[in-house]
Parts: structure tokens; sequence; C-alpha cells
């Protein structure tokens, strides 16, 4: 299989530690770009037909080729950088906006990043506004190496050669304006989907939250900023609006 490509860089806020947005806008910022995968190895020519021992002298018919290799897997390509914000670490939102945020494409086969928000981390929004975001396209699957030649040797039947290497996986276009892999905890505030106005609006939709390990939850918070659940929030590409900890 080739080698995976490069990922595009990040633009906007990159958190892996404490921040605190009281206000203010993270506003149109735009992920690099990530690089194509690499190609995938030429398979290996067919080996030679052993030598005919037919007769005393040994020249009869050789034996076949060898089939030739076939061609590796082409790489993937990186993730496109992500535009908004990037979280692996405690990003707490008490107002302000993230908005016309747009994310990197992924190279062959890689990611489309993320225009709004990118989260790993613990991300909680007291209040604001997400809108406005262009998440980026996945990357088409790089390229599969070529075949090897079948060799014969004496006088039977070369080998066949072998296939030519499978294209890599296109990668997958960005799923939301908040792509949440971590924990994600709301009390007020609103995410835009692709339902909103066109000015408001964030492509393709506004939360996608990972079925593995990561969470999204409605709620109210306490003085020292635990959350009480009062609701999950689904992946969805609808306006997410939330009000006192309930979701409208």
């Amino acid at each position: 299989m080739g080698g995976w490509g490069g990922n595009g860089s990040l633009a906007g806020v990159f958190n892996a530690g404490i921040f605190t947005m009281h206000g203010g806008t993270i506003s149109n910022n735009t992920g690099g770009n990530g690089s194509a995968g690499g190609r995938g190895g030429n398979g290996g020519d067919g080996g030679d037909g052993g030598r005919g021992r037919d007769n005393f002298f040994g020249n009869g018919d050789g034996g076949n080729g060898g089939n030739g290799g076939s061609g590796g897997r082409g790489g993937w390509g990186g993730k496109g950088g992500d535009g908004g914000v990037h979280n692996t670490g405690i990003f707490t939102m008490y107002g302000g906006t993230i908005s016309g945020n747009t994310g990197g494409s992924g190279g062959d086969g890689g990611y489309g990043g993320t225009g709004g928000v990118y989260n790993t981390g613990t991300f909680s929004m007291y209040g604001g506004t997400i809108s406005g975001n262009t998440g980026g396209w996945g990357g088409s699957g790089g390229t599969g190496g070529g075949s090897g030649g079948g060799a014969g040797w004496g006088n039977r039947y070369s080998g066949n050669n072998g296939y030519n290497g499978s294209s890599g996986k296109r990668g997958d276009d960005s799923r939301g304006s908040v792509s949440n892999f971590g924990t994600f905890q709301i009390s007020n505030g609103i995410i835009y989907g692709n339902n909103a106005a066109t000015h408001l609006r964030n492509i393709p939709g506004a939360l996608y939250t990972s079925e593995g390990n990561a969470t999204a939850r409605c709620g109210t918070f306490n003085a020292q900023g635990i959350l009480t659940p009062l609701g999950v929030l689904n992946s969805t590409n609808s306006t997410i609006n939330v009000v006192n900890g309930l979701l409208q």
C-alpha cells in the first residue's frame, strides 16, 4: 500500500490546554488541504519456468513462467485542515460567534476538514452562536500500483501478468459544523443547520457526533461547571437551539 499523505494545516484556534471564550468572534479561517497519498508499489515480475528434463540432454519444454505480482493499493491522503476551532483540551464558550470558517479538502483518499468545531476533548457551550461554516470535501482514492509481468523460461508458456493495484478509498466529506469525537455539552446557544437562512447555514449541517465513545448532551451547569444532563444530542443536519438546558 502507498504511504499516507500529510494533513492540511489547521486554521483559527488550536487548543490542547484550557481555552475560555467570553465573547468575540472566530471567523474567516480556512484550513489547508491535505496532500495526496503515495502511489501503490508495482507488483513483482513472475519467476521463470523450470528447465525441462524430458530427455538426456535436459532440453525438453520448460515449465510455465510464474504469474506477475499485483500492484499495491493506493495510499490514503491526508485529512483536510480544520477551519474554526480544533480542540483536544478543555474549551469553554460563554458567548461570541464561531462563523464563516472553511475546512480544507482531503488529499486523495483523505477526509474533509471541519469548518466550525472539531472536538476530541471537552467543549462546553454556555451561550453563543456557531454559524456559516463550511466543511471540506473528501479526496478521491489514491492511485494503485502497476502490475508485474509474467515470465517464461524454456519453451512453455509465459505466466500471466498480475493485476493493477486498486485505488485507495475515497475520503469522507466533513460531516458537521461541529464534529464531536469527545464530550460536547451545551446549556444555551444555537448551532445552525443546513435548513437555516443562507447567511447562517452551516454546511453540511449542525452536528456530527461519533458513535464510539463520544457524548453530546444538553443540560444545565452548576457553579463547578458540572453538567446536569436534560437531553441527548444526536447527529443532525438541522439547527440545534438550546435554551436553559432544553432542546427547543
